[in-house]
């Protein structure tokens, strides 16, 4: 069952990142690489989900409340975060002449994160902190009504729907490209976290 949360974060997740990319246009990702999933590098997406994993498995061990995994296990999420974005962002190269970021940002203001708006880790943690509790919700229904196909199919609904929670968390998240709107969301995501735990 692990195996199928996994692969549907991977879905979810990439579904999330093709909306920033294609829609929302405020990063892209260098698409001189091998295995990419559509526009998205499969090995960032394989290293979220990593991601996920480990800050769940970290959750089920604090024994504390479902509801609480959206800012705790967003929270465990983001330590990682922090440190590979900006790994991506200055791994460049040049490639036919052109140097390239292997994750590329556009410039909205200045004093960033190591180039990364602050905005793209409260959204990180609120994604996978909703993923999850999407996961805890979904298995705890299926044991409150008995429902085994519910359970089996809770990673699939997760990863498929992760974008609905996200949008109705947008106003936590968008801080209009402001580094001050921004950085106090982020604060506010992480002081929750700590809080809590």
């Amino acid at each position: 069952m692990k195996v199928f949360e996994l692969m549907m974060f991977v879905v979810g997740d990439g579904i999330f990142e093709h909306v920033g990319v294609l829609f929302v246009k405020t990063y892209s990702y260098d698409q001189h690489r091998i295995l990419m999933a559509g526009l998205i590098p499969l090995a960032t997406l394989l290293i979220e989900a990593s991601l996920v994993y480990a800050a769940m498995t970290l959750f089920k061990y604090l024994n504390m409340k479902p509801w609480m995994s959206i800012w705790v296990v967003g929270l465990l999420a983001s330590f990682h975060d922090f440190s590979i974005d900006p790994v991506y962002v200055h791994g460049a190269y040049v490639f036919n002449g052109i140097l390239s970021g292997q994750w590329n940002w556009v410039e909205h203001y200045s004093q960033r994160f190591f180039g990364i708006p602050f905005q793209n880790f409260t959204g990180w943690t609120y994604m996978t902190g909703l993923y999850a509790v999407l996961i805890y919700l979904g298995y705890f229904l299926a044991e409150k009504f008995h429902k085994q196909v519910l359970k089996q199919a809770t990673p699939f609904i997760a990863g498929l729907f992760l974008m609905v929670p996200i949008v109705l968390f947008s106003p936590l998240i968008n801080g209009n490209n402001q580094r001050i709107p921004e950085l106090i969301k982020l604060l506010l995501a992480v002081a929750i976290g700590v809080i809590l735990t």
